[in-house]
């Protein structure tokens, strides 16, 4: 992921790039990574703000990854949404965030390494191409970033091996 226009580039500090939503800082990419099956997204970030998408497309409409309030995460696929509550605590500080859909469509979503109790089934194309916003430069993130870990693929022992490795970071 890259960002050419300088006033648009997040900072790195501290061992994490740190998304200033003013700024509608972010990163993108040529082209789309794009999950139509299983899949496994590991994320350890910081939010400093709700209603901001955490990863997306910025070139294709309802495609995205985005905390909607304090407990409420929203993923979209395809024009179709699902919203998954989480058990308690909040969305808002630091937090290993795994998110993983199966060959069934379940999708799951696991908070420091605990899965949620709020599972939902979502079919459809993920398409990725930014970190930090959604198409067209909407929900800029607020707050910092320090890994993302994307597979196209979903199993007990890489949502655990990817838990782990975020907890130590």
């Amino acid at each position: 992921m890259v960002q050419a226009t300088a006033s648009e580039q997040p900072a790195y500090n501290s061992g994490a790039i740190d998304f200033i939503p003013a700024n509608i800082e972010n990163l993108g990419a040529a082209s789309d990574i794009t999950l139509s099956g299983a899949f496994t997204i590991g994320i350890k970030l910081e939010a400093d703000a709700s209603n901001v998408t955490v990863l997306g497309s910025n070139t294709t409409a309802n495609e995205f990854f985005k905390i909607t309030s304090t407990t409420n995460v929203r993923f979209k696929t395809d024009g179709s949404q699902v919203d998954m509550t989480i058990d308690s605590g909040t969305l808002i500080t630091a937090l290993n965030l795994v998110i993983t859909r199966n060959s069934s469509d379940l999708i799951t979503l696991y908070l420091d390494g605990v899965a949620q109790a709020d599972t939902e089934t979502l079919a459809g194309t993920a398409d990725i191409n930014a970190i930090g916003v959604r198409a067209t430069d909407a929900n800029p993130y607020d707050g910092t970033i320090s890994e993302i870990q994307i597979y196209d693929t979903e199993s007990t022992a890489l949502t655990a091996n990817v838990s782990t490795y975020l907890s130590n970071i």
